[in-house]
């Protein structure tokens, strides 16, 4: 396997004297990457056995790839951040399994959402809904470790999805109401119109918030 130290290579002879061995040891083409390698004769030579006219036929030794375990971390915006998704998606994972000193770039790729190709998911202005985290869960997407690594991709720890929140934005509400009213017996306020702002790009008051706005007086009577 990929970053593995190689194993002693082993070998059978035929015709050799009862109670002889050969001397030295065999060899391979170099190279670390996953792939098939030849393996030489190294110093089990003519020379370093002297009794013997050695034939030596060769066999492959292949590296397989290794395992390497990408896994998500949970992420967080706030409704309209849509622009952040991109980089969560490329950057918001740990690594671990790496070899022969590689680097945590040479994961490439992102991870992928799914809740991103459902319009069901997108407010009226066109961005992704304020919902709860485990509508918006990674999963391994275009991620890849190049020709020495498989991926691992792990999403779930426990029993946490890892995924992505869309937290609720926060808006300033600017309401016009009555600073004075006939006595009427109650301590209700009438708003004569009430206005928002800190609306992402798009938003209307009508198409994407539900304003409900309730006042009054603290007491009822005349004063």
């Amino acid at each position: 396997m990929y970053g593995d130290t190689d194993p002693v290579f082993a070998y059978t002879v035929d015709n050799l004297v009862p109670g002889e061995a050969l001397s030295g040891a065999l060899s391979r083409e170099a190279g670390e990457n996953v792939g098939s390698y030849a393996i030489l004769q190294g110093t089990i030579t003519n020379a370093n056995n002297a009794n013997y006219d050695i034939t030596f036929v060769s066999k492959d030794f292949t590296i397989t790839k290794a395992t390497l375990t990408v896994t998500a971390k949970d992420a967080a915006i706030t409704y309209g951040e849509d622009a952040q998704i991109s980089g969560i998606l490329s950057s918001s994972y740990e690594v671990s399994g790496l070899q022969n000193g590689d680097a945590a770039t040479v994961v490439t790729g992102s991870m992928g959402l799914a809740a991103l190709s459902d319009a069901a998911n997108y407010s009226t202005s066109n961005h992704l809904k304020a919902d709860a985290a485990d509508k918006y869960v990674f999963d391994v997407g275009s991620l890849n470790a190049g020709g020495n690594y498989e991926i691992n991709f792990v999403n779930l720890v426990g029993t946490d999805k890892r995924a992505l929140t869309v937290n609720r934005k926060t808006l300033v509400t600017d309401v016009d109401f009555e600073t004075s009213k006939v006595y009427d017996g109650t301590t209700s306020v009438t708003v004569t119109g009430a206005t928002l702002t800190n609306l992402e790009s798009g938003a209307t008051q009508s198409d994407d918030v539900t304003l409900n706005v309730v006042l009054a007086y603290n007491d009822a009577n005349v004063a």
